[in-house]
């Protein structure tokens, strides 16, 4: 089994980093939920408000402890061996180095030891993440740094997977990256992009033209038009969905009927199961899975 949408600091199991830190984490699921009145429902804005919440006030700190990222990356590669996966592909913020205070180098090789360390039968690959709300000389400025370590070392070589587009959908258009994509793509790494995950089908076909995309990430409202369904199907492109997180965040409403993976189906459009973030929303590759079978 592949997970190939997952966001590797935001991939740790709950519990173990409780345990780690003497800390109570609230369960994001269920953490400050608006008060509603009858017949009211929580809004996708509500909802990522809440999450940027969650982030701050819980994980920010968590971020500062000296062994947060060797904890967490360590849970993170562990619970997804335990949930039975075999190749993981994780979205690796390209400005963590720095975050951390450390040189990309150093930051690519402490993930690596804890990949060989503890779970070193995983396919495990780093997925080059940057947010669209950055400026582009930021962007190409981190792109660069990680395509150097990868020259330089040729033992980490094999950890950059891919890169990946996140952050708010429409903050830049598409076209805005094109030539980051490009030098990626000249590099050998797989094109992904968050897109369609709260955008229209519409932009989903658009990102993936302009920037050649092999994978989505989310994607799931091009379920809404029959031809964005045959064009993904049409040029092979697979979308990695996650329900659990959209059900979370009223991203989509997956309770439809035909529910949106008979509907991918049914069109012949490539997918796979997703964790997305299993610290917010406790939903493995294989939890995914067993959802919809039940469904």
């Amino acid at each position: 089994m592949q997970d190939r949408h997952a966001h590797l600091l935001l991939s740790a199991a709950r519990a173990d980093l409780e345990r780690e830190f003497n800390v109570s984490l609230p369960d994001f699921r269920t953490f400050d939920l608006p008060a509603l009145q009858e017949g009211e429902t929580e809004t996708s804005a509500q909802a990522i408000a809440r999450l940027n919440r969650w982030v701050r006030q819980f994980l920010v700190p968590l971020c500062q402890r000296p062994n947060y990222l060797e904890v967490s990356v360590r849970s993170a590669l562990e619970q997804a061996q335990k949930s039975g996966v075999t190749r993981f592909e994780v979205s690796f913020g390209a400005d963590f180095p720095r975050i951390y205070h450390l040189k990309p180098e150093d930051c690519v090789e402490r993930i690596a030891w804890i990949h060989q360390e503890f779970t070193p039968d995983l396919d495990f690959r780093l997925d080059l993440g940057f947010p669209r709300t950055k400026p582009m000389e930021d962007l190409e400025k981190w792109l660069g740094d990680i395509l150097r370590v990868r020259d330089r070392r040729p033992d980490l070589a094999a950890y950059f997977g891919g890169i990946d587009l996140y952050d708010v959908e429409d903050a830049q258009p598409p076209e805005t990256f094109r030539s980051l994509f490009r030098t990626a793509q000249n590099a050998g790494l797989k094109l992904k992009a968050h897109v369609g995950e709260f955008g229209s089908a519409e932009s989903v076909r658009h990102t993936v033209e302009v920037l050649d995309l092999a994978e989505v990430q989310h994607g799931i409202h091009a379920v809404e038009s029959p031809d964005v369904l045959r064009f993904l199907a049409d040029r092979g492109t697979i979308l990695n969905v996650s329900p659990t997180s959209n059900r979370v965040l009223h991203a989509f409403d997956w309770d439809q009927r035909p529910d949106p993976v008979e509907r991918l189906r049914e069109a012949g459009v490539q997918f796979l199961f997703s964790s997305d973030d299993y610290l917010l929303f406790g939903a493995s590759a294989a939890d995914e899975m067993e959802l919809m079978r039940n469904s």
